[in-house]
């Protein structure tokens, strides 16, 4: 705030910092036989722990219907193998623009800046080619047109995670909450919101009760995480008005 001429009333460096989004690599089949144009997935959906602290979720689709991540006519029949890494250390900001304050925020996801997130990228992009050439698939006779299998060393498939790899769409973390006193990661700024009341520290009638406060997203699709800290910040509300 102090960047745009804005002198704040409760001093939280925390505020717009540490946000997180998962990424999503993906692998792209040709087939020589036709998929079914009834079913829309492979049946292939599980979630993959990888050590320490990690997990991949991985799903799979056929692009029997028009316009599935763009894939080129010229590569159908086939199909997509898709892994979501979770648990990744790389962290954005969200602020304004200090050039135009009524304009839309400035957001840098920073994605994949942390080494350790390539590497896990790559590792699931390795998982999805052994689920790519395992038995159960090759009735379709799938080739890997994207990368392709010429892509195999460690710089290649950086390169290639680099280039393709994108966001969950899963933002979190910019109103972490966290007790005052500190967090175990002395790498991020101190916590925005209390984790007992949902309260944001230094106010008495404001609360955040959305994706934001998730100190890192959960391994897996967030959205019950998120109804459930909603849910917990309205009974709140209510026993607060009620006086309960």
């Amino acid at each position: 705030l102090r960047e745009c001429g804005i002198e704040p009333l409760i001093d939280l460096p925390g505020v717009g910092c540490n946000l997180t989004d998962d990424v999503t690599v993906i692998l792209t089949y040709a087939t020589e036989k036709e998929l079914p144009t009834e079913i829309e997935t492979l049946g292939v959906s599980s979630v993959v722990m990888s050590p320490p602290n990690s997990s991949i979720t991985i799903g799979a689709h056929t692009n029997t219907l028009p316009g599935v991540w763009n894939i080129p006519e010229s590569w159908k029949p086939g199909f997509q193998l898709v892994a979501m890494c979770h648990g990744l250390k790389s962290r954005g900001f969200v602020k304004m623009d200090p050039n135009n304050l009524e304009g839309p925020p400035i957001i840098e996801m920073n994605y994949l800046t942390d080494k350790k997130d390539v590497k896990r990228a790559v590792d699931a992009l390795l998982q999805l080619r052994d689920i790519g050439r395992s038995e159960s698939l090759k009735f379709w006779r799938p080739k890997e047109v994207r990368p392709t299998e010429k892509i195999s060393s460690k710089e290649g498939l950086e390169a290639y995670v680099r280039g393709t790899a994108f966001g969950a769409m899963y933002p979190a973390g910019t109103c972490r909450m966290g007790g005052i006193e500190g967090s175990l990661d002395k790498s991020l700024l101190p916590p925005v919101v209390n984790p007992t009341t949902l309260k944001v520290y230094g106010c008495e009638r404001l609360r955040v009760m959305d994706s934001s406060v998730l100190p890192s997203n959960p391994h897996g699709f967030p959205g019950a995480t998120v109804l459930a800290v909603a849910l917990k910040g309205a009974c709140m509300l209510v026993k607060e008005h009620k006086g309960v």
